[in-house]
């Protein structure tokens, strides 16, 4: 038997292993990268997370000091980018308004996380409840370079019916 027979009669290696490791590392790989797209894009990679808490306790927090006409308070809350545009006066308009002054609750209904030309900005959706009734509201918050969520925008919006959706609950005063 020469040399060249013997090394075709041995029985070829079975690959089924190889292909069983390469498929679970590529699982392995895939989780590793959803893992680190929800903690860049939802949970943030530093700083709060994006999410309907945050959101909501930055907004009850700007609500709050306008119903306690700490206007400086309110637009210190504001992004750079934006809080020189905010004026003094323009806070005291808006903390005239009935549903401020009568500010009772707040409840963030709905959030979106996206990328603006300012950066990574959270916006949410909800309802306010006051003396009067219900309103909804729009708020935008913008990311820091350093992590930090700052109010970036603030509309109250009388012309959408104020109905409850989503994670919003309706209880008769």
């Amino acid at each position: 038997m020469t040399a060249n027979e013997t090394a075709t009669s041995q029985p070829k290696k079975s690959r089924v292993l190889l292909w069983v490791g390469l498929g679970c590392s590529s699982l392995f790989l895939c989780l590793l990268v959803c893992v680190g797209v929800y903690f860049f894009f939802i949970r943030g990679a530093n700083g709060a997370p994006a999410n309907t808490d945050t959101i909501q306790r930055i907004t009850v927090a700007f609500v709050s000091a306008l119903q306690d006409k700490k206007y400086s308070v309110a637009q210190s809350m504001f992004s750079d980018e934006n809080r020189d545009s905010i004026t003094i006066e323009a806070l005291e308009i808006l903390a005239n308004e009935s549903s401020i002054v009568t500010y009772q609750q707040l409840t963030v209904c709905e959030f979106n996380v996206f990328f603006g030309q300012s950066g990574k900005q959270l916006s949410g959706t909800g309802l306010l409840r006051y003396e009067g009734g219900l309103i909804a509201f729009e708020s935008t918050l913008l990311q820091n370079p350093d992590g930090a969520w700052q109010m970036y925008g603030f509309f109250l919006q009388p012309n959408v019916d104020p109905t409850p959706w989503g994670a919003c609950k309706y209880e008769q005063p």
